[in-house]
């Protein structure tokens, strides 16, 4: 029982049941559907159904599982081998939402990046969703990660390889997802359907830029509703780029064309079927009604972000997400909120190697402190959020400039 319970642990979304009884098994043969059946019997509650999956409810028998896979780790690259044989018999849309988490299980970082530049893998993962795909090649590090867009890139710009051209739009929009700039110019200029889908491959380069000008003509061009495309999935994924651009205020529209971005993202990919773009649409709708002075729906957005980030196994939005969310609970006056969010964001940021999150949730953290007077808490994350700006985290003048607002305080 305990490595099926491991195996459903490690899932997503829940595995099937002809998955789960042969990680049940510590032979060549799945366990027998009896003795499957009188597990499950005998822990009724553990256990929630998700279609034809089976799931872990949240609770004692879930993290109890996870500390065991932390503690054995040769457990649990012996059921990930095991998941992912079974896996294979499954159609491939099914087997490439578990197959990057089962993938890192089995042999860590080289086997993810094994099977992340494999393009015709990638290109699944990617069908799951490209902020899906980008979580895992965040899970890399950014030197895994370039070197597999590269890879990418190579087999993309193969002559005779028209397949993998038609689809280099697809690789590019992960690897501009994921922050990797130059292989998704490089992707997008190989796309098989330049012509047809010019007005999103100016979005995207307008969009790596970060050129505010462009990307403000382009929305009122290229998205406006009823304008034609290479294609309706096309059009709503350059709608949620362009969202994170008005997120980050580096896109500035009247509040009605917004509105009008939002509502096509939101009618795209980013709905209901997938929650990891569900999770990145969300996020962007939160900090647009944090600047817009909305807090209650800023609120709102960024706990359902972060809880289908979870579910979805997304860090980096997670992370976001948790930063986010500290910020709207701090001007609520929420100080325990803030804090635990911002303290959940540090760990998680950390335990990723996502440093630009870790150092936000680091100032978010001293900024909580001082708001509450308790300035020997502030002084020492001061401190130690200067000892990691050394180890790389941020430039260290950002930790000085905490401590030099400490001191005027």
């Amino acid at each position: 029982a305990e490595r099926a319970l491991i195996a459903l642990s490690e899932s997503l979304r829940g595995l099937e049941e002809e998955v789960l009884r042969a990680a049940a098994s510590s032979s060549d043969e799945p366990l027998p559907a009896h003795l499957w059946s009188a597990i499950k019997l005998s822990m009724p509650s553990a256990f929630r159904d998700r279609g034809v999956c089976i799931d872990l409810t949240s609770g004692p028998v879930r993290d109890l599982m996870q500390s065991r896979a932390v503690a054995n780790p040769e457990l649990l690259s012996g059921v990930a081998v095991d998941v992912r044989n079974a896996l294979r018999h499954m159609p491939p849309e099914r087997q490439a939402l578990d197959a990057p988490g089962f993938a890192l299980a089995t042999g860590g970082e080289d086997e993810l990046e094994a099977l992340l530049s494999n393009v015709s893998e990638a290109l699944l993962i990617a069908s799951v969703g490209d902020v899906f795909a980008a979580s895992w090649l965040d899970r890399l590090g950014p030197e895994r990660s370039v070197r597999v867009a590269r890879s990418w890139l190579r087999v993309a710009g193969e002559s005779g390889r028209s397949g993998h051209a038609d689809a280099a739009w697809q690789l590019a929009l992960v690897a501009a997802r994921a922050g990797l700039a130059e292989q998704a110019v490089g992707l997008a200029r190989i796309d098989g359907q330049r012509e047809a889908r010019r007005p999103e491959r100016e979005v995207m380069l307008a969009y790596l830029a970060n050129d505010p000008a462009s990307l403000e003509a382009l929305s009122r061009n290229v998205l406006a509703p009823g304008k034609k495309t290479a294609g309706k999935s096309a059009q709503q994924a350059m709608a949620l780029l362009l969202l994170g651009k008005i997120a980050e205020g580096r896109c500035k529209l009247p509040r009605v064309q917004t509105q009008e971005v939002l509502k096509l993202a939101d009618a795209g990919r980013a709905g209901r079927g997938n929650a990891a773009l569900r999770a990145q649409f969300l996020l962007y709708k939160g900090q647009i009604a944090l600047l817009e002075g909305d807090i209650t729906q800023s609120a709102a957005a960024l706990k359902t972000a972060c809880s289908l980030a979870r579910a979805s196994g997304n860090g980096r939005v997670l992370c976001s997400g948790l930063e986010r969310s500290s910020a709207v609970a701090l001007e609520q006056r929420k100080f325990r909120l803030a804090i635990a969010a911002a303290e959940e964001c540090r760990a998680l940021a950390a335990a990723m190697g996502l440093r630009q999150f870790e150092a936000l949730a680091y100032e978010r953290l001293i900024e909580c402190r001082m708001r509450r007077a308790d300035w020997g808490k502030a002084y020492e994350l001061a401190e130690t959020y200067l000892r990691r700006c050394g180890e790389g985290v941020a430039e260290p003048s950002r930790a000085q400039a905490m401590l030099r607002a400490l001191e005027r305080a």
